[in-house]
């Protein structure tokens, strides 16, 4: 199954998230090969005998691939699969993926809306970044501490900007 990344991954909204939550209980799905890193170079034109050699973008929309069995989700890891921008690649020879392009995500994670970020830390490196981010994700809010603070010690905030 080919969709657009931003669409099923990367987007908060709760629509995004009920059909995520729905394709990963319904499905058992295995891999997702995520092209994001490809959106400028994976769909391109090809050139024209006797025009220039130029070749013209038609589509910058990131895609990714979900390896899926048609059965009911049997709750277990999901390899994301990042493939990175490299010269074989945008040459759309083959691509290169390295052992640090590929992450495990818990199937209570990748349903649990708290956790949605884990997709985008994995499109940068993955791994500690995911957890790094997810203790300041319980952290309490600027806004939240300021409240707080005029609420319990008087404090007085100006509105200068």
């Amino acid at each position: 199954m080919i969709i657009p990344s931003s669409a099923f991954l990367y987007n908060k909204d709760n629509a995004s998230h009920e059909y995520r939550k729905r394709i990963f209980t319904d499905y058992t799905v295995e891999k997702i090969y995520d092209f994001t890193h490809l959106r400028e170079s994976l769909f391109v034109k090809k050139n024209i005998k006797g025009a220039k050699r130029l070749k013209k973008k038609t589509g910058r929309t990131p895609v990714l691939a979900l390896v899926l069995q048609n059965k009911p989700s049997e709750y277990q890891s999901i390899e994301h699969i990042v493939v990175k921008r490299e010269p074989l690649s945008e040459r759309k020879l083959l691509f290169e993926i390295d052992y640090y392009d590929k992450h495990k995500v818990r199937w209570d994670w990748a349903i649990d809306d708290s956790k949605q970020f884990v997709w985008k830390t994995n499109l940068l490196v993955g791994g500690r970044l995911f957890n790094l981010v997810y203790r300041f994700s319980l952290q309490r809010s600027l806004s939240e501490f300021l409240k707080q603070k005029v609420r319990d010690n008087n404090w007085v905030i100006s509105n200068w900007i």
